[in-house]
């Protein structure tokens, strides 16, 4: 081993932040709170896209508190979203990288978690999905997307678990190696806000992924997140690339990718829909709703579900409308016993992180009601790990 492969850090956190000083402090305080103990083995990187200094400021004020390797870039012009995970990606430097939004933030413990996930095992995984809390307005936390113990999915069931939920996997639930990013192009600028998924679709596709039990960050869905604004026609067809793209149609026939294309695009846009009824705007979610008829959210062909799912959701919000202009989550329970009872897509038994096991609505304004990610799961696959012992 090299001098410098000796010294390098286990994990580098990065914080891509752009114009969110009062959340940035958050995600940043939960990072420096963490590092100390840990040293050497964790570095953190900010890569501030921002078009003033406040963000900048955050750092000055906080980042001499905490121990291990702390650097600060400002983009000067900004470089746009993906670009910037990109920027993130180049300027990691520790084996394994986690990409924090500035709007998320780490749960206690969390990066201990991470390096003893990956110093459990001999051959550690390229890729690794940790548990996540959605947190909404105030704090809450609405609902915890995790698992009940360590497996391993292949990259066949991997890629089906991702593209058959449009919430399986959370961006701060995922911690990848600095080699299997720069192994894949990297997070595609054109296609836009879907950039992550059609990354996380390549890499599973490439390694599989391991599922880990610890819960490490908290997913937050607010107002002024990016992914409210993304139920629009050109995300629709953005999102409908991905299942055309050749790491996916390596792994997958087209009969099945067409069916999680539909399946996926139902929950997205069921999803987009449910968050405009909470917020009490029906005539918002009778627009998205609309998304449904277009031929990218089809696919080759359509699950009864996302028809029946349209119609429920439809009364809904007409409901909502002729009412006070949003509905009660149990008046959706209809529109969640169509949606999510939808047959998997290889026609018999339940898919990885499907939603057909979904309960009753969780009340949860993220996804649509009652969706697997908060469920805890269990799978028949055994992770082959053996202690490896401390590290890096």
């Amino acid at each position: 081993m090299t001098g410098a492969a000796a010294t390098r850090p286990t994990l580098s956190v990065c914080i891509p932040a752009y114009n969110r000083p009062a959340l940035f402090r958050t995600a940043l305080s939960s990072v420096v709170a963490q590092v100390g103990p840990l040293g050497a083995r964790v570095e953190l990187v900010v890569s501030d896209d921002s078009t003033d200094d406040a963000t900048g400021e955050v750092c000055r004020r906080q980042l001499g508190a905490g121990g291990g390797i702390v650097r600060y870039h400002h983009n000067a012009p900004p470089l746009g979203m993906a670009a910037n995970w990109n920027r993130c990606v180049e300027l990691a430097q520790g084996r394994y990288v986690l990409l924090l939004h500035d709007d998320d933030f780490l749960l206690p413990a969390a990066l201990a978690a991470i390096v003893e996930a990956v110093d459990s095992c001999a051959h550690p995984p390229e890729v690794l999905l940790f548990g996540v809390d959605v947190i909404g307005a105030g704090g809450r936390r609405r609902r915890r997307q995790s698992v009940r113990r360590r497996h391993h999915l292949p990259p066949e069931r991997a890629l089906v678990a991702l593209l058959g939920d449009s919430s399986f996997v959370r961006f701060p639930g995922m911690v990848v190696s600095r080699a299997a990013y720069r192994a894949v192009p990297p997070f595609d600028e054109e296609i836009g806000e879907v950039a992550d998924v059609l990354m996380w679709a390549r890499l599973l596709a490439a390694h599989g992924l391991r599922r880990e039990p610890a819960v490490t960050a908290a997913y937050r869905v607010h107002a002024g997140a990016l992914t409210t604004g993304m139920w629009r026609p050109e995300v629709v067809r953005a999102a409908a690339r991905i299942f055309d793209d050749d790491a996916v149609s390596a792994l997958l026939a087209d009969r099945r990718r067409h069916r999680l294309q539909a399946r996926w695009m139902s929950q997205f846009v069921l999803a987009g829909a449910w968050r405009r009824l909470r917020a009490g705007d029906a005539a918002g979610a009778l627009t998205v709703l609309e998304l449904l008829d277009s031929s990218a959210a089809r696919g080759a062909e359509a699950p009864v579900s996302r028809r029946a799912g349209r119609r429920a959701l439809a009364a809904v919000a007409e409901a909502g409308r002729r009412g006070r202009g949003s509905a009660p989550h149990g008046a959706v329970l209809p529109c969640s016993t169509a949606v999510l009872l939808e047959r998997p897509a290889d026609g018999g038994g339940s898919e990885p992180g499907s939603l057909e096991e979904s309960p009753a609505p969780s009340g949860d304004g993220d996804t649509i009601p009652g969706g697997q990610g908060g469920q805890h799961s269990e799978h028949a696959d055994g992770d082959s790990c053996h202690a490896a012992g401390g590290g890096a």
